[in-house]
């Protein structure tokens, strides 16, 4: 890859070279990379005139997976605005305060959401798009470097505010390029987007990844198995890149009635993966390559993935430290261990972020000598492959979805009829973990298991919805 200034430089030099290539397939549409330029440059226009866009602005974007949350990155990255990507499966409460947090400048949205958004400040809604004739003439761009914020995006809260990673154009840049270059991907690459993109997995493991190398990307707007397997066998991606979850649902639902040979390499993160799914992807995908990773919003996506060929021999680890990423796991006095011993993982590298946004004893807490506090057990081998072995934090992983309990624990103890409450994560076959919810009852409270889960519906995401 050669040197960028920043995410919007990269892509301009991929529509200079792939002019008329097909760079983005959403629906029924397809659009090259010099009408998708086309479109950005438009849109840039109408977001710096009408709704008063500029660098170093906050632009929040709450859609689906859709093309007019790819233009709109785009455009607001040309304009060297920091793009907040909002998880619009959390509730209305849960919104108000991550968008609280971020104070958008505008935040934009698609016609069909916007009666569930309408309580938001300064909401605008992205309609047609515009033509792909090129007549906009719009060639002004921010000044941003690599230095600069390029994406807010928000882990999950446990108390007070929630916490907005500020990712760099740095961080994104190396990512790609660690992705490009462990993945062995070329601009003849594929990919097919299923799970969220306000997540980094599907923002820079899929979208940037292969739209900043020259590849064709194919977006869907939201995963269901069936879908997925009628994309896969018409648009035949040679990149996937999910959450274990949804590559079990694929293998329950065809059994492996067929194989999908044309998939090249078939990566996974954001949940652990066990030996018996490694195994029976390697029987779904028999000319993949598998790429275990590890990483997290605070590193921009990537931190450990798995080289070339080396998945089976080494199952349980997920893998080697990306170019320039130094790992360092320590005990609990914060004094590195020896090789081989467990302590928490941290992380230093140009992916890792500076800051969190407007939150300096966030930032301060998790950063020392320089390095990420990851929170994660983990080990390193003499070779220098890394195993994560369980999580310091407080938190569930259902499905990719990080859950805090304590958030849950608050949510509840707020309740007139508990007195407390535990919550803990408990194994799913399918999602990995689960939301199981222990509560004290105040005396003579009368409430029933169903009632209980209906008060946490009111004020939780779905994908954080308990058993009792």
């Amino acid at each position: 890859m050669h040197e960028s200034r920043h995410i919007y430089d990269r892509f301009k030099q991929m529509v200079d070279i792939q002019k008329k290539k097909v760079a983005l397939s959403y629906k029924d549409q397809q659009y090259t990379y010099e009408e998708s330029n086309n479109i950005v440059n438009s849109l840039a226009e109408k977001m710096k005139k009408d709704w008063g866009i500029k660098e170093g602005d906050v632009l929040g974007l709450l859609m689906p997976n859709s093309i007019e949350f790819v233009f709109s990155l785009l455009a607001g990255l040309k304009l060297g605005a920091i793009i907040a990507p909002f998880n619009i499966r959390l509730s209305e409460q849960e919104l108000r305060r991550v968008v609280e947090v971020a104070e958008p400048k505008r935040t934009l949205t698609i016609e069909e959401y916007k009666p569930f958004y309408q309580y938001f400040p300064d909401i605008e809604i992205v309609g047609s798009l515009p033509s792909l004739d090129g007549n906009s003439h719009f060639t002004e761009e921010g000044t941003s470097n690599q230095k600069n914020g390029a994406f807010l995006i928000f882990t999950s809260g446990t108390t007070g505010p929630p916490k907005g990673a500020l990712i760099r154009h740095e961080g994104v840049l190396h990512a790609v390029r660690s992705y490009h270059e462990c993945m062995a991907t070329s601009d003849n690459s594929s990919t097919l987007i299923a799970v969220p993109m306000f997540h980094v997995t599907g923002l820079i493991g899929q979208l940037l990844h292969v739209l900043l190398i020259g590849g064709k990307v194919r977006i869907m707007e939201k995963f269901s198995t069936n879908k997925m397997l009628a994309e896969l066998r018409s648009f035949q991606p040679s990149i996937l890149f999910n959450v274990p979850t949804i590559y079990q649902m694929l293998i329950r639902e065809i059994n492996y009635q067929y194989t999908f040979s044309f998939v090249q390499t078939v990566a996974y993160g954001g949940a652990p993966a066990g030996e018996q799914m490694i195994h029976q992807l390697k029987m779904l995908f028999p000319n993949a390559e598998l790429h275990n990773t590890y990483g997290a919003t605070e590193t921009s996506s990537p931190t450990a993935i798995m080289p070339i060929g080396r998945q089976t021999e080494y199952i349980k680890a997920v893998g080697k430290p990306i170019s320039k990423t130094k790992l360092c796991v320590v005990d609990e006095h914060d004094k590195e261990v020896e090789i081989g011993t467990a302590g928490e993982l941290w992380i230093k590298g140009p992916c890792v972020i500076e800051e969190y946004w407007r939150n300096d004893e966030a930032t301060k807490k998790s950063k020392q000598n320089g390095y990420w506090k990851s929170g994660d057990y983990a080990m390193l081998d003499q070779e220098g492959y890394l195993y994560i072995l369980d999580r310091k934090k407080d938190t569930i992983n259902r499905g990719g979805e990080k859950i805090y309990s304590t958030q849950i624990e608050q949510i509840l103890n707020l309740h007139d009829a508990i007195e407390e409450s535990a919550v803990i994560g408990i194994p799913d076959e399918l999602f990995g973990e689960r939301v199981k919810a222990f509560v004290s009852l105040k005396y003579e409270a009368d409430i029933t298991e169903k009632e209980i889960v209906t008060y946490a519906k009111q004020h939780l995401a779905p994908f954080k919805f308990l058993k009792l």
